[in-house]
């Protein structure tokens, strides 16, 4: 009610059951946005390095199909009503655009260390939620931009349409029917069909009978305020030999390739892996539900266990996931979550704070539906992009992937607290891909 007359008087829209319950859970050292970095090639396209006043420019001439962009959150005292957004009376593009340098000589690990230093970073509520940083001084001429994109103002795969926009050729609207366009890969187990209110009944009872919770493991804790990112290229090429020659989709052979890596990692420090299980949440795209929001997302829990050869570990990959939506587990708990609209607010605010506390997962694995043919900014040629996502407030590390061509950009983001050498664990994964078609070979 408090919210409805002050966004009336001031102009402004309630925000979405979905989309506030991100506000709600951001903390001091727990930033809740999702962000993308982006690899360019000046040297390949025919127009030199990106100036700072070109990256401004284009952003200004497409902001128009990108009206979310203009807008703010109002926050309601002590959580009494849901944040309001607000269209922002003192705009200023240039307080979203950032340019750095990096210091002569520096290398690939130099721009991941910013990026991670940025993305732990939260991003002002006193302007719209949203932030691009252009980096110079990559090897071989090279640019990168870091786009970062509060989860209440888009999910992963809005956030990706959003960043297309401004790319050359003929703009990219994130408003499209996600389920339509022709150049998105699906997510971790889609779900584009509701399914029955049984079918939704009875994957709520599964996930409860089977236990909502797991016993902390080996990426869980407290998450501070720092973070640590890193990256890999997964080539196509290799995940569809496995397909061929193993089975499965796309996202079967990345999730086993990514537990193949866990394993290898965790052996290295001296864990314990034979049996152990593993729960990973698989955030999906349910179009349809969670009207007017910008978060369309729900979730799948897969329990995997580690210590299988390649072949069974992919096996295991495609049961768990089959089963969950068989049940309709992700439709089960978007309906559930769907339900916070019916909240009072303050009542929201702290549930949401409450059930994020809790050890649901032991990691996140996204897998952000991607571009089939490598699109150009300002002339220079995108040749890698790399996922980074947002931590839970017990849960300190997760693992994004985005296709860009033939390359699957792998982004690994952790407490180094909780999770020391991502830089390993990444390269990690990619040996487990590897071990996936050595084992396809031998047949």
């Amino acid at each position: 009610m408090i919210a409805t007359g002050l966004g009336r008087m001031l102009g402004a829209e309630p925000m979405a059951a979905a989309d506030a319950t991100f506000l709600f859970l951001e903390a001091p050292g727990l930033p809740m946005h999702v962000a993308g970095l982006a690899i360019l090639d000046p040297a390949r396209g025919a127009r030199g390095p990106i100036r700072p006043e070109e990256l401004r420019e284009r952003v200004r001439e497409r902001l128009p199909l990108l009206p979310s962009l203009r807008r703010r959150p109002l926050a309601i005292p002590f959580d009494l009503g849901r944040p309001l957004w607000l269209a922002d009376p003192e705009f200023d593009l240039d307080r979203h655009l950032s340019f750095h340098r990096l210091p002569p000589r520096a290398g690939h690990r130099h721009l991941l260390a910013l990026a991670a230093r940025l993305h732990a970073q939260p991003l002002p509520r006193r302007r719209p939620l949203w932030e691009m940083t252009l980096i110079d001084g990559l090897p071989g001429g090279r640019q990168a931009l870091l786009t970062r994109l509060h989860h209440a103002l888009a999910d992963g795969i809005a956030g990706v349409e959003t960043v297309a926009t401004i790319f050359d050729g003929p703009p990219v609207t994130p408003n499209a029917d996600r389920t339509s366009t022709p150049r998105a890969r699906p997510a971790f187990g889609r779900e584009t069909d509701p399914g029955p209110a049984p079918a939704t009944a009875a994957g709520i009872v599964r996930h409860l009978a089977r236990g909502p919770l797991v016993p902390p493991g080996p990426f869980n804790g407290r998450v501070g305020p720092r973070r640590a990112f890193a990256t890999a290229d997964l080539p196509m090429d290799l995940i569809e030999q496995v397909r061929g020659t193993l089975g499965g989709t796309i996202d079967d052979v990345a999730l086993a390739a990514v537990m193949l890596g866990l394993d290898r990692h965790l052996r290295r420090a001296g864990a314990e892996v034979a049996g152990r299980r593993l729960r990973v949440m698989l955030p999906v795209a349910i179009p349809g539900l969670h009207d007017g929001s910008a978060n369309r997302v729900s979730a799948i829990f897969v329990d995997l266990r580690l210590g299988r050869p390649p072949a069974e570990c992919l096996d295991q990959v495609r049961k768990a996931k089959a089963a969950g939506r068989r049940w309709h587990e992700a439709t089960a708990l978007a309906t559930a979550l769907a339900g916070v609209e019916f909240l009072a607010a303050p009542v929201q605010a702290t549930l949401a704070r409450a059930l994020a506390r809790l050890p649901f997962a032991h990691l996140i694995v996204s897998d952000v539906p991607g571009l089939p043919e490598p699109p150009r900014l300002l002339g220079a040629p995108l040749i890698g992009a790399y996922p980074l996502l947002p931590l839970a407030p017990c849960l300190g590390l997760s693992l994004g992937m985005l296709t860009v061509g033939r390359t699957m950009g792998l982004g690994v983001v952790a407490d180094p607290d909780l999770v020391p050498r991502a830089a390993t664990l990444a390269r990690d994964v990619v040996v487990g891909l590897v071990r996936l078609a050595a084992a396809g070979r031998r047949g």
